[in-house]
């Protein structure tokens, strides 16, 4: 149960993750069922567990919720790969939508993007 409550607020919280790179039209379209838009989703897919290649596929969490949502809203996904640097210089670019993959929120970060509220909470050892 408790699992089932945390993935449905995952779902929830990337819903409004996805919709707010998505313009007012893109929203209409989703709500109303017009013809599918093309959300373009960019990943490092070198995030375990979250999105990772494995036999040339994208996979993991946030790759399978952002797909889930996104069949949901009528939209298709379109994946786009890259390093971590080049995510926010494609977005910036207008060459991405939006992105699913771990990004650490920093107050630099706050001030440019919008990001949805924390789900995962990642922590780094040092010896």
């Amino acid at each position: 149960m408790i699992m089932k409550k945390l993935t449905l607020s995952a779902l929830a919280l990337t819903t409004a993750f996805l919709m707010a790179g998505c313009d007012s039209q893109d929203k209409k379209a989703a709500a109303g069922g017009e013809a599918s838009t093309v959300l373009r989703v960019g990943s490092t897919g070198q995030s375990y567990p979250s999105g990772f290649k494995q036999d040339n596929e994208l996979v993991g969490f946030d790759v399978e919720v952002t797909e889930t949502i996104a069949k949901d809203l009528n939209y298709k996904i379109e994946w786009v790969t890259t390093d971590l640097s080049g995510l926010m210089g494609q977005l910036e670019a207008n060459k991405l939508d939006t992105v699913a993959n771990v990004v650490a929120i920093t107050p630099a970060r706050k001030e440019k993007y919008n990001f949805a509220d924390v789900y995962s909470i990642a922590t780094t050892a040092a010896r």
